[in-house]
């Protein structure tokens, strides 16, 4: 779940998943990992232990949200900088353009197989009659508290880049998703397997792994690296 979105959770296309490694020194706490296989093949993984979120965007890229303190940051180690985003995903999500909305709802299929363990529903995502995917989706794996927060940052994160009108690059299947809310989540359950138009598995989520040991640095800013506000980094990049 990449698209950008919370309905892309689990896939590669969006800014936030991925495949991450970590120290077990220091202080340890139970969190979640959510492993995922993308359209490539490539194995995403994001770690998640109370209102703290990790996810790595590439091989030595990360991203790391702290909720509770309503900060996000990309962390670029090759370059030894970390980016502050939060004045832009920190801000209250306005309501997009009404001109700009489009209506993404779900057909009902049936019961779905078992993904990762967990029990799914079918269902068809669709704008009017336009298909987008065929996507599973599991209450059961919402029910996990980590899993809740890991939505509650991605509709946050999405609700802004809809309000600043920078999702979905014209694709109205991905603008819609970026309206959706928590409480459609909490009636319909999290995305664990997307197959695309085509017939392809976009994504499939391979283990949730709850209680799993974490070290607190996992989630602990580089001290000696340089940081940048976006703000400073859209001037750099004029």
């Amino acid at each position: 779940m990449f698209k950008k979105t919370v309905l892309s959770l689990f896939l590669p296309k969006s800014i936030l998943l991925t495949v991450m490694g970590f120290s077990i020194a220091g202080p340890l706490w139970a969190g979640t990992k959510i492993e995922s296989r993308d359209l490539e093949g490539h194995i995403n993984t994001i770690t998640v232990d109370g209102k703290k979120i990790r996810q790595e965007l590439n091989e030595s890229d990360y991203k790391l949200i702290d909720l509770d303190k309503n900060k996000y940051y990309t962390v670029v180690p090759n370059e030894k900088r970390i980016i502050d985003m939060s004045s832009f995903y920190a801000k209250p999500s306005e309501q997009s353009n009404t001109e700009d909305r489009v209506s993404l709802h779900f057909k009902k299929l049936g019961r779905g197989p078992r993904v990762a363990g967990y029990k799914t529903t079918r269902y068809k995502m669709m704008i009017n009659d336009f298909v987008c995917a065929e996507i599973y989706l599991s209450s059961q794996a919402y029910a996990i508290e980590d899993v809740k927060t890991l939505v509650k940052a991605f509709t946050r994160m999405a609700g802004r880049e809809a309000a600043m009108g920078v999702s979905g690059d014209g694709d109205p299947c991905e603008r819609a998703e970026f309206e959706m809310t928590e409480e459609q989540y909490l009636k319909l359950g999290v995305p664990m397997k997307t197959i695309s138009r085509d017939g392809h598995t976009d994504h499939e989520v391979l283990k949730i792994i709850t209680d799993t040991t974490v070290s607190k640095k996992v989630f602990k800013l580089p001290k000696s690296y340089n940081t940048l506000s976006v703000e400073t980094l859209y001037k750099l990049m004029e």
